[in-house]
């Protein structure tokens, strides 16, 4: 593939994946009464660990497949898996901004959220990890270098992306409501469904022999 194609399909299934739209939910509730400028800045920090987690497992991904036996159509498989369920689980659910305030009181008085919830599993959770796994561990000899260049990039964008959405949340989620924040959520969980579709009969495809 060239380097545009692996940056489409980095781009195309990270961003239904981390779902910018539905964190800035969360990042609204925990971050109730903070300033701006605070929010802004563990939203940054958020997603500088993301990144750096997101990078490690596509640096070290044929490593950890190699360590433990693993074949590339069980990380297709296990991937598609993760991602299908978490494809379902947007579609079924019915995301709240609101926060009840017995539960967001003791949360606004922790001052560092980036690592743990935002970085960690929201920015990059399972569902994020074993998609950078599944390709980082399934790249043609030879073009690794092309391949983890136009990934990075990919990475980037969605995370800029993310920032961008994040440190607006305030002025996002009261605008949008939740019955279109319920909208994107479920199309984008539609597109994470037919992601880990693809994976999956890939996998089988290449394990029968149909590739």
């Amino acid at each position: 593939m060239t380097f545009i194609e692996y940056f489409l399909i980095t781009f195309g299934s990270l961003l239904p994946i981390i779902n910018p739209l539905s964190t800035s939910a969360l990042v609204l509730s925990l971050t109730e009464g903070w300033p701006a400028d605070e929010r802004r800045r563990q939203v940054g920090l958020a997603c500088i660990y993301a990144f750096g987690l997101l990078i490690a497992f596509l640096l070290v991904g044929d490593w950890i497949v190699d360590f433990f036996g693993i074949t590339i159509d069980g990380i297709r498989v296990a991937g598609g898996l993760i991602v299908m369920r978490i494809g379902f689980g947007m579609m079924t659910t019915q995301p709240d901004a609101s926060v009840d305030e017995d539960d967001a009181a003791p949360v606004v008085r922790v001052r560092d959220i980036a690592f743990s919830p935002l970085a960690m599993p929201s920015l990059s959770g399972p569902g994020s990890i074993s998609f950078v796994l599944a390709i980082a561990t399934d790249v043609p000899e030879g073009s690794e270098w092309r391949a983890f260049c136009a990934m990075t990039v990919g990475i980037i964008v969605v995370l800029a992306i993310s920032f961008l959405v994040l440190s607006a949340a305030a002025r996002i989620v009261p605008r949008i409501g939740p019955a279109v924040l319920n909208g994107v959520t479920r199309i984008m969980g539609f597109i994470l469904i037919s992601i880990g579709a693809q994976l999956l009969l890939a996998a089988l495809g290449s394990y029968f022999g149909f590739d």
